[in-house]
Protein backbone atom coordinates (compact mmCIF):
# COMPACT_ATOMS: atom_id res chain seq x y z
CA UNK A 1 0.00 0.00 0.00
CA UNK A 2 2.69 2.30 0.78
CA UNK A 3 4.33 1.74 -2.41
CA UNK A 4 1.60 2.59 -4.26
CA UNK A 5 1.21 6.45 -2.03
CA UNK A 6 4.93 7.20 -2.12
CA UNK A 7 8.01 7.44 -4.15
CA UNK A 8 10.83 4.53 -4.14
CA UNK A 9 12.94 6.34 -1.86
CA UNK A 10 10.15 7.36 0.44
CA UNK A 11 10.37 11.05 0.27
CA UNK A 12 7.88 12.06 -2.01
CA UNK A 13 4.33 11.18 -1.62
CA UNK A 14 0.80 12.67 -4.19
CA UNK A 15 -2.02 13.58 -3.00
CA UNK A 16 -4.91 14.38 -5.27
CA UNK A 17 -7.53 16.91 -4.12
CA UNK A 18 -10.73 16.66 -6.20
CA UNK A 19 -13.31 20.16 -5.61
CA UNK A 20 -16.18 21.77 -7.90
CA UNK A 21 -15.69 24.10 -10.71
CA UNK A 22 -14.59 27.54 -9.37
CA UNK A 23 -13.23 30.97 -10.58
CA UNK A 24 -9.41 31.13 -10.92
CA UNK A 25 -9.72 33.81 -7.92
CA UNK A 26 -11.25 31.33 -6.13
CA UNK A 27 -9.09 28.78 -6.50
CA UNK A 28 -6.12 30.82 -6.00
CA UNK A 29 -7.52 31.72 -2.44
CA UNK A 30 -7.61 27.52 -1.78
CA UNK A 31 -4.49 26.60 -2.70
CA UNK A 32 -2.68 29.48 -0.65
CA UNK A 33 -5.04 28.30 2.29
CA UNK A 34 -3.61 24.64 1.30
CA UNK A 35 -0.37 25.41 1.96
CA UNK A 36 -0.77 27.09 4.63
CA UNK A 37 -2.71 24.47 6.37
CA UNK A 38 0.17 21.67 5.40
CA UNK A 39 2.86 23.86 7.12
CA UNK A 40 1.37 24.09 9.98
CA UNK A 41 0.18 20.17 9.71
CA UNK A 42 3.35 18.99 8.48
CA UNK A 43 6.03 21.02 9.86
CA UNK A 44 8.98 22.52 8.66
CA UNK A 45 10.21 19.19 7.64
CA UNK A 46 7.79 18.66 4.18
CA UNK A 47 7.27 20.73 1.69
CA UNK A 48 4.07 20.85 -0.26
CA UNK A 49 4.58 21.21 -4.50
CA UNK A 50 1.12 21.64 -6.11
CA UNK A 51 1.43 20.49 -9.35
CA UNK A 52 -1.29 19.94 -11.83
CA UNK A 53 -3.13 21.02 -15.23
CA UNK A 54 -5.58 22.92 -12.70
CA UNK A 55 -2.83 24.40 -10.81
CA UNK A 56 -1.04 25.36 -13.59
CA UNK A 57 -4.61 27.09 -15.47
CA UNK A 58 -5.21 28.58 -11.80
CA UNK A 59 -1.74 30.73 -11.52
CA UNK A 60 -1.49 31.56 -15.20
CA UNK A 61 -4.93 32.96 -15.55
CA UNK A 62 -4.67 34.87 -12.70
CA UNK A 63 -0.93 36.48 -13.74
CA UNK A 64 -2.80 37.28 -17.19
CA UNK A 65 -5.06 39.31 -15.46
CA UNK A 66 -2.80 41.36 -13.38
CA UNK A 67 -0.63 41.70 -16.34
CA UNK A 68 -3.85 42.92 -18.58
CA UNK A 69 -4.86 45.57 -15.24
CA UNK A 70 -1.11 46.72 -15.96
CA UNK A 71 -1.61 47.15 -19.49
CA UNK A 72 -4.66 48.86 -19.19
CA UNK A 73 -3.37 51.22 -17.21
CA UNK A 74 -0.52 51.90 -19.54
CA UNK A 75 -2.87 52.15 -22.31
CA UNK A 76 -5.07 55.08 -20.23
CA UNK A 77 -2.04 56.94 -19.51
CA UNK A 78 -0.59 56.69 -23.43
CA UNK A 79 -4.02 57.84 -24.66
CA UNK A 80 -4.59 60.62 -22.65
CA UNK A 81 -0.96 61.86 -23.51
CA UNK A 82 -1.87 61.26 -26.64
CA UNK A 83 -4.55 63.66 -26.49
CA UNK A 84 -2.79 66.39 -24.02
CA UNK A 85 -0.02 66.02 -26.76
CA UNK A 86 -2.52 66.70 -29.92
CA UNK A 87 -4.97 69.49 -27.96
CA UNK A 88 -2.15 71.14 -25.95
CA UNK A 89 -4.38 71.53 -23.24
CA UNK A 90 -4.09 69.33 -19.54
CA UNK A 91 -7.75 70.90 -18.85
CA UNK A 92 -9.30 69.26 -22.07
CA UNK A 93 -7.27 66.50 -21.13
CA UNK A 94 -9.02 65.97 -18.17
CA UNK A 95 -12.60 66.83 -19.09
CA UNK A 96 -11.62 63.88 -21.89
CA UNK A 97 -11.12 61.27 -19.69
CA UNK A 98 -14.55 61.48 -17.97
CA UNK A 99 -16.74 60.37 -20.99
CA UNK A 100 -14.16 57.21 -21.49
CA UNK A 101 -14.24 56.02 -17.92
CA UNK A 102 -17.39 55.89 -17.05
CA UNK A 103 -18.37 53.18 -19.35
CA UNK A 104 -15.60 50.99 -18.06
CA UNK A 105 -16.81 51.34 -14.77
CA UNK A 106 -20.28 51.13 -16.08
CA UNK A 107 -19.12 46.98 -17.70
CA UNK A 108 -17.83 46.06 -14.13
CA UNK A 109 -20.86 46.94 -12.71
CA UNK A 110 -22.72 44.51 -14.87
CA UNK A 111 -20.40 41.96 -14.78
CA UNK A 112 -20.66 42.45 -10.74
CA UNK A 113 -24.64 42.33 -11.40
CA UNK A 114 -25.30 39.66 -13.79
CA UNK A 115 -22.23 37.31 -12.08
CA UNK A 116 -19.32 37.18 -14.50
CA UNK A 117 -16.32 36.06 -13.24
CA UNK A 118 -13.48 38.56 -14.29
CA UNK A 119 -11.22 35.83 -16.66
CA UNK A 120 -8.62 36.08 -18.93
CA UNK A 121 -11.78 37.08 -21.69
CA UNK A 122 -13.22 39.71 -19.84
CA UNK A 123 -10.27 41.24 -18.30
CA UNK A 124 -9.25 42.17 -21.83
CA UNK A 125 -11.89 44.53 -22.27
CA UNK A 126 -10.95 47.63 -20.96
CA UNK A 127 -7.73 47.37 -22.48
CA UNK A 128 -9.11 46.76 -26.16
CA UNK A 129 -12.06 49.73 -25.94
CA UNK A 130 -10.51 52.46 -24.78
CA UNK A 131 -8.06 52.58 -27.85
CA UNK A 132 -11.48 52.21 -30.01
CA UNK A 133 -14.02 54.51 -27.73
CA UNK A 134 -11.44 57.67 -27.43
CA UNK A 135 -11.53 57.78 -31.26
CA UNK A 136 -14.73 58.99 -31.05
CA UNK A 137 -13.95 61.22 -28.21
CA UNK A 138 -11.09 62.88 -30.04
CA UNK A 139 -12.83 63.45 -32.99
CA UNK A 140 -15.77 65.56 -30.71
CA UNK A 141 -13.51 67.44 -29.02
CA UNK A 142 -11.41 68.20 -32.48
CA UNK A 143 -14.30 69.77 -33.49
CA UNK A 144 -15.04 71.28 -31.03
CA UNK A 145 -11.84 73.38 -31.08
CA UNK A 146 -12.50 74.45 -34.10
CA UNK A 147 -15.74 76.20 -32.96
CA UNK A 148 -14.48 77.82 -29.75
CA UNK A 149 -15.08 81.43 -31.53
CA UNK A 150 -18.74 81.19 -30.48
CA UNK A 151 -20.21 80.68 -27.26
CA UNK A 152 -20.19 77.26 -25.46
CA UNK A 153 -23.49 76.32 -25.97
CA UNK A 154 -23.89 77.00 -29.40
CA UNK A 155 -20.32 75.21 -29.94
CA UNK A 156 -21.27 71.96 -28.53
CA UNK A 157 -24.80 72.52 -30.26
CA UNK A 158 -22.67 73.13 -34.03
CA UNK A 159 -20.69 70.23 -32.88
CA UNK A 160 -22.89 67.24 -31.40
CA UNK A 161 -24.88 68.27 -34.76
CA UNK A 162 -21.93 67.98 -37.02
CA UNK A 163 -19.98 64.70 -35.36
CA UNK A 164 -22.85 62.84 -33.92
CA UNK A 165 -23.92 61.11 -36.92
CA UNK A 166 -20.71 60.11 -37.72
CA UNK A 167 -19.82 58.83 -34.37
CA UNK A 168 -23.21 56.54 -34.26
CA UNK A 169 -22.54 54.85 -37.38
CA UNK A 170 -18.97 54.54 -36.79
CA UNK A 171 -19.79 52.75 -33.08
CA UNK A 172 -22.85 50.87 -34.42
CA UNK A 173 -20.54 49.11 -37.00
CA UNK A 174 -18.08 48.47 -34.41
CA UNK A 175 -20.71 47.30 -32.28
CA UNK A 176 -22.31 44.60 -34.36
CA UNK A 177 -18.87 43.47 -35.32
CA UNK A 178 -18.12 42.88 -31.79
CA UNK A 179 -21.42 41.13 -31.47
CA UNK A 180 -20.79 38.45 -34.03
CA UNK A 181 -18.66 37.03 -31.06
CA UNK A 182 -22.22 36.31 -29.27
CA UNK A 183 -22.39 33.48 -31.46
CA UNK A 184 -20.36 31.27 -30.37
CA UNK A 185 -19.98 28.29 -27.80
CA UNK A 186 -17.06 29.32 -26.06
CA UNK A 187 -17.87 31.66 -22.88
CA UNK A 188 -15.10 33.69 -22.43
CA UNK A 189 -15.23 34.92 -25.93
CA UNK A 190 -19.37 35.45 -26.05
CA UNK A 191 -18.98 37.46 -22.71
CA UNK A 192 -15.96 39.74 -24.27
CA UNK A 193 -17.68 40.37 -27.18
CA UNK A 194 -20.70 41.40 -25.69
CA UNK A 195 -19.85 43.28 -23.20
CA UNK A 196 -17.07 44.91 -25.56
CA UNK A 197 -19.82 45.77 -27.53
CA UNK A 198 -22.16 47.13 -24.35
CA UNK A 199 -19.02 49.49 -23.43
CA UNK A 200 -18.62 50.68 -26.75
CA UNK A 201 -22.47 51.64 -26.56
CA UNK A 202 -22.06 53.55 -23.24
CA UNK A 203 -19.02 55.44 -24.67
CA UNK A 204 -21.31 56.37 -27.13
CA UNK A 205 -23.61 57.67 -25.26
CA UNK A 206 -21.14 59.54 -22.78
CA UNK A 207 -19.64 61.41 -25.89
CA UNK A 208 -23.24 62.42 -26.77
CA UNK A 209 -24.02 63.35 -23.81
CA UNK A 210 -22.20 63.46 -20.92
CA UNK A 211 -18.77 65.38 -23.41
CA UNK A 212 -21.16 68.05 -23.85
CA UNK A 213 -22.22 68.39 -20.64
CA UNK A 214 -18.67 68.76 -19.04
CA UNK A 215 -17.82 70.78 -21.97
CA UNK A 216 -21.17 73.29 -20.73
CA UNK A 217 -19.89 73.22 -17.22
CA UNK A 218 -16.56 73.69 -17.55
CA UNK A 219 -16.29 75.83 -21.16
CA UNK A 220 -15.34 79.11 -18.59
CA UNK A 221 -12.31 77.22 -17.02
CA UNK A 222 -11.43 75.51 -20.45
CA UNK A 223 -10.95 79.04 -21.81
CA UNK A 224 -8.87 80.47 -18.96
CA UNK A 225 -5.53 81.09 -20.28
CA UNK A 226 -6.08 80.21 -23.94
CA UNK A 227 -6.48 82.05 -27.38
Amino acid sequence: LLRKLLSRDFTRTRISVGLHAVGTAEAAGLLEALDRDAARTLGEGYRLVPTGGFYQVTRDSNRLVASLGKSFALSLILVMGAIWVLFGSFKLTLVALVPNLIPLVWSGGIMGYAGIDLSTGTAMIAAVVIGLVVDNTIHYLARYRRERHRTPAEAVHATTTGTGRAMVISSVVLVLGFWTGCFGSFKPTVYFSLLTGLTMIGALLNDLLVLPACLLLTGRWLRQGTA
